[in-house]
């Protein structure tokens, strides 16, 4: 399956985002571009990546702080922003919003993982001896 999206950029010019289920697993863009300030079509985007099953990512960079933002309407599997631009925070500071089901998926995973080595580490653990 192809997703193809043709959108308006300022001055008239058009821009055109072509994904392929077989080739695109991520889709990760500004929201707006530093260079010119455009706000692209990031909930177009979306669902033009999800419809061949890629994760989209948003650099909210430049978004974040300059206009309202409402992550869960654009439909996005993750947001990242900084602390230090629009919102004067220092450097270093930031959030990244995680899509609620990939959150819960790799969480299941990760404790999974945490009870099987508990339990491989405990066979291998006297808890009446003394340590060495």
């Amino acid at each position: 399956m192809r997703a193809r999206l043709d959108f308006e950029l300022e001055h008239g010019t058009t821009s055109r985002v072509a994904m392929d289920d077989a080739r695109t697993s991520l889709v990760m863009i500004s929201e707006i571009a530093y260079a010119t300030g455009q706000l692209l079509p990031v909930r177009e985007i979306t669902r033009a990546a999800h419809r061949v099953g890629a994760a989209v990512v948003i650099d909210g960079a430049q978004t974040v702080g300059h206009i309202p933002i409402d992550v869960h309407s654009l439909g996005v599997d993750a947001y990242a922003i900084p602390g230090q631009k629009w919102l004067g925070g220092p450097r270093g500071i930031g959030a990244l919003l995680i899509d609620w089901l990939i959150v819960g998926a790799a969480f299941y995973a990760l404790t999974i993982v945490f009870f099987i080595v508990s339990a491989v580490l405990a066979v291998d653990r006297d808890p009446i001896a003394p340590e060495p």
